[in-house]
């Protein structure tokens, strides 16, 4: 039984996160935290043996930040590509983390 709680509460989650994200201005960041909550909440609710409610809902916070950050950091420098005309470099302070974009059009030879 306990089990099948968690499996309608994912569920519900990630209903309730695709429906947030289709009402939203910015889908393609709301999209991804959808998606970075609804794989958030079903990883917490599988490793969290004792209270998988507990799990899924700090899986489910964790993911949707980390998805929605992500995604627009990407679309940040996607935008900054285009409008520069050349490639651009986001990268954490530690350099473990990078994030490179370039316009379609853009030739490394003409630069």
């Amino acid at each position: 039984m306990h089990r099948v709680m968690s499996v309608l509460f994912v569920v519900s989650l990630i209903g309730g996160s695709l429906l947030a994200s289709s009402c939203a201005t910015n889908q393609g960041t709301n999209q991804a935290a959808g998606v970075g909550a609804s794989l958030g909440a079903l990883a917490g609710a599988l490793i969290d043996d004792n209270n998988r409610w507990r799990g899924a809902v700090i899986g489910g916070l964790i993911g949707g930040a980390f998805g929605g950050t992500v995604s627009e950091i990407s679309q940040r420098s996607a935008r900054e590509a285009a409008h520069e005309g050349k490639p651009v470099v986001y990268k954490s302070d530690d350099g473990f983390q990078r994030v490179e974009s370039a316009p379609v059009a853009y030739n490394a030879q003409t630069d």
